[in-house]
């Protein structure tokens, strides 16, 4: 089992062994992990690195956190294999996966991923136990569901390579549940990683091709959200005019009076989430439609999705500052931090910081 990724991501970063240990002890305290002694963590860090055993889950987990990597690559760690589960106890766990999601529209990411992770462990062994299909199906596809929200929560603690690795598990997993929803949901999500990772154009031929392969087999709901995604990846690509064509389609085409759908927990997409999400699209391409778009949809978005209202203010911070509105562009930036600080996320912090270099 060859663990020199920890030894090579470690040093691409500069740091000592004794850096790591810090920065691992520093996050399980975050999180509320517990650890072993920091001489036994050294020792352990040192077998690890040399291939002599493979972290647990749970250290697995902090290393991700610390080091944005990905050890979960099917090596026997020595863990114990998952208990078999009925179609019962399959479908109770989706009220735990909701409640993590609810959890999680507090942002927070840093806190709920590594206990997320160790879930998605557990349900990925008891899907290696075998058992009937619809069980396995069942499992599959809420292992796609827990993989993505994992991906998300990657993407606001801006580990956007990480994320890509999980969506194309989370999307894997989909296709062996044979749930069209969950298969585009999954690349959809890898279309947003590679717009991170500062691949536009690769995110727009994805989305696109997403797009084409799901038609006619989606929701009504589902559908405007993946045109809302495309207008996103177009804006991204600097493709303005399928921007501008996707936010009207997805306005024309979003259910009245519909937010959610019991069918699709992972995607939520009423009218002032849809106007938060066209209005940062089209503030990318520089419309000035954007900014009322936004006003529009701060007064209407829900208060507890604090990492969603945190980037609608960043969003305004952003408009009002290309549109050289220096006063507004300050109260919406300190809006922004007040809700970017109650949800820790790192990827709206680094767009504010960002706001302020340039």
């Amino acid at each position: 089992m060859a663990y020199n990724q920890i030894r090579a991501a470690r040093e691409s970063r500069g740091w000592s062994q004794s850096r790591l240990v810090a920065e691992i002890e520093r996050a399980a305290q975050a999180n509320g992990v517990s650890l072993m002694t920091r001489g036994s963590l050294t020792t352990a860090l040192s077998r690890w690195e040399n291939g002599h055993v493979a972290p647990k889950q749970h250290h697995r987990s902090l290393l991700r956190a610390t080091l944005g990597i990905d050890l979960d690559d099917g090596h026997n760690t020595g863990e114990p294999i998952g208990q078999a589960m009925t179609l019962v106890q399959v479908d109770a766990q989706a009220e735990v996966l909701s409640a993590i999601r609810r959890s999680d529209r507090h942002g927070l990411a840093h806190m709920t991923n590594p206990q997320l992770d160790i879930y998605a462990a557990a349900l990925r062994g008891s899907l290696g136990t075998g058992g009937p299909l619809p069980v396995r199906i069942r499992l599959a596809a809420l292992l796609a569901d827990a993989e993505a929200l994992i991906a998300w929560q990657l993407i606001d603690l801006s580990q956007p390579a990480a994320a890509l690795s999980r969506y194309r598990r989370a999307e894997q997993y989909a296709r062996d549940a044979e749930d069209a929803h969950l298969i585009a949901h999954a690349r959809a999500g890898q279309a947003v990683a590679l717009i991170d990772l500062d691949h536009p154009d690769d995110a727009h031929q994805l989305m696109q091709a997403t797009r084409a392969q799901a038609e006619g087999k989606v929701s009504t709901l589902f559908w405007a959200w993946l045109l809302a995604a495309n207008a996103e990846t177009g804006a991204a690509a600097g493709d303005g005019r399928t921007c501008r064509e996707s936010v009207r389609a997805a306005f024309d085409v979003l259910p009245d009076g519909q937010r959610a759908d019991p069918a699709l927990p992972y995607i939520t997409l009423g009218p002032a989430h849809l106007q938060r999400w066209a209005g940062h699209s089209l503030s990318m391409i520089g419309e000035r439609s954007a900014i009322d778009m936004l006003e529009e949809a701060a007064e209407a978005m829900p208060i507890d999705f604090v990492r969603a209202r945190g980037s609608l203010h960043t969003d305004m911070a952003e408009c009002h500052a290309l549109l050289g509105h220096k006063s507004d562009a300050r109260r919406e930036r300190g809006t922004a931090l007040e809700l970017v600080q109650e949800s820790g996320s790192r990827r709206q912090q680094r767009r504010l910081n960002y706001l302020v270099a340039a």
